[in-house]
């Protein structure tokens, strides 16, 4: 609706003859167009670097097998890798379905660019024995004023085993 306004307003500066008119409505259409090209310049090249990291521990340190009934701390973080940066970013881990989400939010927001990344912390617990499959993080990207937006899944797959209780 905004780019149909802004048209709305060139044309009719344009028609009417009103120089103001036309200049602003020229300008904020010249502004939509560069923020739509910059944001699919940004897509096609920049989004090619991101990668899902994660790490699960427990309070003795990382893990690479889980125990039933035992809470593990979960990080999980969106890294860029290459150059370039994503002014805004929503990042949201997936919490396999073999295990409970306890406490903690696996859910960030806020910009990417090398050497920062977006990272998310929260605890879970397992309630059976059997395989917890992360699959890695559900990403989405837009623009800072909200005109565009691009939607992606940054593959991640971990498969660790759920051990029974220990006694």
């Amino acid at each position: 609706w905004f780019l149909v306004t802004v048209l709305l307003v060139l044309f009719l500066g344009i028609l009417a003859r009103v120089p103001a008119l036309t200049l602003l409505g020229l300008a904020l259409t010249l502004w939509v167009g560069w923020e739509w090209l910059l944001c699919a310049v940004r897509i096609r090249t920049v989004v090619r670097g991101l990668q899902a990291v994660r790490e699960l521990a427990d309070e003795r340190g990382p893990v690479a097998t889980l125990w039933a009934g035992r809470t593990f701390t979960v990080r999980a973080r969106l890294e860029l890798r290459g150059p370039g940066r994503l002014p805004y970013v929503t990042m949201t881990d997936r919490v396999p379905y073999a295990v409970e989400h306890l406490d903690g939010n696996a859910l960030a927001e806020g910009p990417v660019r090398a050497g920062q990344p977006l990272e998310v912390t929260y605890r879970i617990r397992c309630g059976h024995t059997g395989l917890a499959r992360f699959e890695g993080l559900f990403v989405q990207i837009a623009d800072l004023q909200g005109f565009f937006y691009h939607a992606a899944f940054v593959r991640a797959p971990l498969v660790l085993r759920v051990l029974p209780r220990l006694n």
